[in-house]
């Protein structure tokens, strides 16, 4: 297993090349696999998705694929996953974004970037969210670290144990607590893995495979 291997870094997920996750044919998410579209050119947005949503496995495919060290791959309670599917300016959304904000403080105006043809991205910086929609329906959410393409750190809970900030966020604790990723790759100048059946990316600080500590900059999030 890759965890294992970590430790003593001989025939390792981080020694080996990285392979190149296949494109999603949906919308805008096709162009990531092509060098990131009109959207990486600008610098914004890079941590797409790279399936889509019918080539996913299925949630329950998790059990086979996750080596079980200590998170549940059939968690579904995150508030953020409750989120996926909802329409844009649904207040479900409304009201989490308040949240992540402190008790009695303005909720900064997000920075809404569209791009044809059905495409937005509604990005709250103040908080380390972004949310993608495609045609109107929140279809993948990006948490980011601290510092990260101008994002302040993600305060929340994010599903699956994962984290953006603090000791537990780096590449090495993720593949402990997740186990062996489905696919992996490099995207933007930095690597990412990836959990098909959790429905997960995380990209890691470092541009290649020879740092296990490189810390997450950013996690994604889609539905399964």
């Amino acid at each position: 297993m890759m965890f294992d291997s970590i430790h003593t870094h001989t025939n390792s997920f981080w020694r080996r090349e990285p392979t190149r996750a296949p494109g999603s044919t949906r919308g805008l998410a096709a162009g990531a696999a092509r060098g990131h579209g009109a959207r990486a050119r600008e610098g914004k947005n890079r941590n797409w998705r790279f399936f889509p949503r019918k080539t996913r496995p299925r949630r329950s495919d998790a059990h086979h694929l996750m080596a079980g060290a200590g998170a549940d791959p059939t968690d579904g309670s995150s508030p953020l996953l409750a989120l996926l599917g909802t329409a844009e300016g649904d207040t479900a959304v409304t009201a989490y974004v308040a949240s992540l904000h402190p008790a009695g403080a303005r909720v900064s105006k997000p920075d809404v970037k569209r791009f044809p043809p059905s495409c937005a991205y509604v990005n709250h910086k103040a908080i380390g969210l972004s949310l993608c929609y495609e045609a109107g329906v929140l279809d993948a959410i990006h948490l980011y670290a601290d510092g990260v393409d101008g994002f302040a750190g993600f305060p929340g809970e994010a599903p699956h144990g994962l984290c953006v900030a603090g000791e537990k966020s780096t590449g090495r604790s993720v593949v402990e607590a997740l186990g062996e990723p489905t696919s992996k790759g490099t995207a933007g100048g930095f690597v990412f893995v990836q959990y098909d059946a959790l429905g997960v990316k995380l990209d890691l600080e470092a541009a290649d495979w020879e740092t296990p500590d490189a810390r997450v900059r950013c996690v994604s999030l889609w539905s399964t």
